[in-house]
């Protein structure tokens, strides 16, 4: 049996797959009580093992990089509203107010001792309801199942881009000519201090209400964070020399659990100064920056900020703490002003694919792809594949290379690709055939890592 003894790995890097002439050859990596990392290498036609290869100075790391992604899913255990309860709440309006700063918030306005009723919400709620029959129509006529608020957003996403020049989409004319006059007499009954509003009112206050929604609900602090053990478990495992967490969430159940269980990771963000976190992206390519996190949606304490009487391009986006809301202070004590007022999230479904390609959205998807260039293996959870952006990452990295593996842990595991988007569920079958995906029927919380790593060997 040959066997070759690596002194230096750092400088050799040892791939899971070696290219020889003629042949290809895996590798079965191992490790002993002493730590030393090993691998078995196999020829990919069937042969016997033509070799051992022992590391002899690797730390107990194996020449690997993991992505994890997780999905809502994988914040639910937290305690964090599901889609559900968001779209519920959305269409409601209960509770909700339209404040001062234009922004829409869990609240009630009163005056000696009567609440006043807000003017905005229920005019907004029930132009909704209309869309929402015309999306409930399409739906059931080609079985997708029962929309929810990012359905909504991405139509009112549409509504708002043609209305206001954004896009020219002819195609949209005919759905404002269908809604016009059930928009109208929701304006002539609501007229109130404000006077009456036109269809572009509408959707313009539209476009804002679902997202801000959307954020109060989620700004509930996480009841637990045991449920991401596992995750946390992975993320720690130091046979990886890299690990990197993409989360699709807005929440910061992820950021709670690693700061309460004393585990640093990179986010993008600079140390707190003067109580305020400051963006910057280099620091993902800092070489201590073993475990790395990406929120590819944005999240909901990210900011921008506008030092006054500067342009746009002085703009900062970053996370505050210990400041008033309104009148926020710089990294370097200066008085900044917010330039919305609304944290950096986005909502929707289709319309994520342009917003993908614009400011700090464009920064996260490019390190989302790199990241998974650079990735051997990935665990996805709580994940619905409907995103197309994200989907089409996925397949891309996936037939890249002829040794990486997909494991999804869900409890929906076997019948997720039933709801996922075609160009992932035409090949779900054809990947589990291949071996290269396995289906872990739990949730992240039923499982623990030592179950789920030897699914990626």
């Amino acid at each position: 049996m040959l066997r070759i003894e690596l002194i230096r790995w750092r400088i050799l890097r040892l791939p899971v797959f070696l290219q020889l002439p003629n042949k290809i050859f895996s590798i079965k990596l191992l490790h002993d009580q002493s730590g030393r990392s090993s691998a078995w290498i196999r020829a990919s036609r069937g042969a016997d093992a033509l070799g051992k290869v022992v590391v002899t100075e690797c730390s107990g790391r194996l020449f690997v990089n993991l992505c994890l992604l997780l999905g809502s899913g994988a914040s639910i255990p937290a305690g964090i509203p599901t889609l559900k309860d968001i779209t519920e709440q959305v269409l409601s309006g209960k509770g909700v107010m339209r404040d001062s700063f234009d922004i829409y918030i869990f609240g009630r306005r009163e005056c000696l001792g009567h609440e006043i009723p807000d003017e905005f919400v229920p005019k907004i709620v029930a132009f909704l309801q209309v869309l929402r029959a015309e999306i409930d129509h399409y739906f059931s006529k080609y079985d997708l199942g029962t929309p929810s608020y990012e359905d909504m957003h991405y139509v009112v996403t549409q509504l708002y881009d043609s209305l206001y020049c954004e896009f020219d989409n002819p195609v949209v004319e005919p759905l404002l000519q269908k809604i016009n006059p059930d928009v109208t007499r929701i304006a002539q009954e609501n007229t109130g201090i404000y006077g009456q509003w036109r269809l572009d009112k509408f959707v313009w206050e539209a476009k804002k209400y679902i997202p801000d929604v959307v954020w109060q609900m989620l700004s509930k602090r996480p009841t637990c964070w045991d449920h991401l053990g596992c995750i946390l478990a992975a993320c720690r495992d130091p046979a990886f020399t890299k690990v990197d967490l993409v989360t699709l969430n807005h929440d910061i159940v992820i950021e709670t659990c690693f700061r309460e269980n004393a585990t640093s990771l990179i986010d993008g963000f600079e140390e707190a100064r003067n109580g305020f976190r400051l963006w910057n992206p280099r620091l993902y390519n800092s070489n201590e920056a073993r475990l790395r996190l990406f929120k590819v949606h944005g999240s909901i304490d990210w900011f921008r900020f506008r030092r006054p009487g500067s342009l746009c391009e002085g703009d900062l986006i970053g996370i505050i703490s210990g400041h008033d809301f309104a009148h926020p202070g710089g990294p370097n004590g200066e008085e900044l002003e917010h330039t919305e007022g609304r944290p950096l999230i986005l909502v929707g479904t289709f319309n994520k694919m342009w917003q993908y390609t614009h400011n700090i959205y464009a920064e996260l998807f490019c390190r989302f792809y790199n990241t998974l260039k650079d990735a051997d293996s990935l665990l996805i959870s709580g994940y619905g594949f409907h995103d197309k952006g994200i989907n089409a990452r996925i397949i891309e990295w996936f037939y890249s290379a002829p040794h990486r593996k997909l494991v999804v842990v869900d409890p929906r595991a076997s019948t997720i690709k039933d709801s996922a988007r075609p160009a992932i569920s035409r090949q779900w079958d054809m990947w589990k055939q291949a071996g290269r995906l396995v289906e872990v029927e739990c949730g992240i919380d039923q499982t623990s890592w030592e179950s789920i790593r030897a699914y990626l060997a």
